[in-house]
Formats: C-alpha cells, structure tokens, sequence
C-alpha cells in the first residue's frame, strides 16, 4: 500500500462523492492533522474458494472479500484508522472499531491504533456511543 503526503492526492477512487467531500472538508479544515496517509488499506480473511475470476490473466476479486478502512492516517507514532461515513450512525462506530480488533487480530497485534470517524452529521446519540467508544467523532 502507498502512502501520500496528507492533503496532497487529489484522486480517492475508492471513496464516494459525499466521502469525498467530507474528506476534503477535514484537510481543509485541519491541514496539519496528519503528515502522510494510505487509502483503502485492505485485509482479512479470504473465503474458503479461489478468488480467480480470470485464469489466463491472474484477475482476482480478492480485495472484494477483504475489510478495506478508508483511510490509514499517520502523524508521528500516532495511527489512525478513519472511516467515513455521511449521516453517521452507530453502524459505523462498530464499524471502526470492529477493523480494528479485526487488524490487531489477524495482521499486528501491537498495533497502537486510534479510531476515528469524519461525518457530516451524527445524532447525539452517535456522539454519546462514541465517546463511550473511545472513538474520535469529527463533524466536518
């Protein structure tokens, strides 16, 4: 996976248009937040089949099948796993959360990882399960 300096792609194919926007938004907002980040950072467990779609070429639909988070930021020593989510509910606290334990299980289990959600608008509801959640709620 490559990492970019943060605020510098100008290209997230893997993020929808509200996403995007969203994303966008937060540099904008804090464009010193993190030095460098990765995008749709992919891992997990694969199904008990081939995932080869096309012999002769080697295509693969792997990556369909595997947990990908939006957004691997780094600042320092500091790691972030981001999700983004507009109108965020409490599916994407667990969400978060759940790449997390899902990474630390199957990929480094001493990653030192902050959880953290940019959304354009959450219910205090949201903002009470993430709190309790350890998990960082950015309303951008």
């Amino acid at each position: 996976m490559a990492r970019y300096e943060y605020g510098k792609l100008a290209h997230y194919p893997h993020l929808r248009a509200k996403e995007i926007e969203i994303w966008e938004r937060f540099i904008e907002a804090k464009p010193d937040e993190y030095d460098e980040c990765e995008y749709d950072l992919a891992f997990g467990l694969l199904p008990p089949f081939k995932t080869v779609i096309v012999p002769d070429t080697g295509g693969d639909d792997r990556r369909v099948y595997l947990r990908r988070v939006d957004v691997v930021a780094y600042k320092g020593n500091r790691t972030d796993f981001i999700e983004i989510k507009p109108n965020a509910g409490p599916g994407a606290i667990g969400q978060i959360k759940g790449y997390i334990t899902l990474y630390k299980g199957l990929v480094d289990p001493s990653a030192d990882i902050t959880a953290r959600l940019l959304t354009d608008n959450a219910r205090a509801d949201v903002m009470i399960l993430a709190a309790h959640e350890g998990v960082i709620l950015s309303l951008v």
